[in-house]
């Protein structure tokens, strides 16, 4: 399934996100950008620990980040060139109730058809 936003083409894709051939892969995160399950942890064990380490040295120089913010590390050795991570929790890894929950993996932006 794809949509067509400006200029630029956005994939929903089903399969296994590690093996995309896309510019960027997108993933629910927390504000810690602790990287130790779920998705966050498959991408970290294929991609490799430098994504967490680079998660870290975010966090160390910029402190958490909130949720409904977007970070971007490289990608280690995945096909794709950097791994988006979207924030969906506080600190205490609780949802708002302002944000949404999102199940899905979204190719390359994290934008949201809902939204338009």
């Amino acid at each position: 399934m794809g949509y067509k936003v400006g200029k630029m083409r956005v994939s929903l894709i089903k399969g296994d996100i590690n093996e995309a051939e896309a510019d960027a892969i997108v993933n629910a995160a927390n504000s810690i950008l602790e990287h130790g399950g779920g998705v966050a942890e498959v991408i970290v064990r294929k991609g490799g620990w430098e994504i967490q380490e680079e998660s870290r040295e975010y966090v160390r120089r910029f402190g958490p980040v909130p949720a409904g913010e977007v970070t971007v590390t490289k990608a280690g050795r995945l096909k794709v060139k950097y791994v988006t991570a979207v924030i969906r929790f506080r600190l205490d890894f609780k949802a708002t109730p302002n944000e949404k929950s999102h199940d899905c993996c979204i190719l390359f932006t994290p934008w949201d058809p809902d939204t338009e």
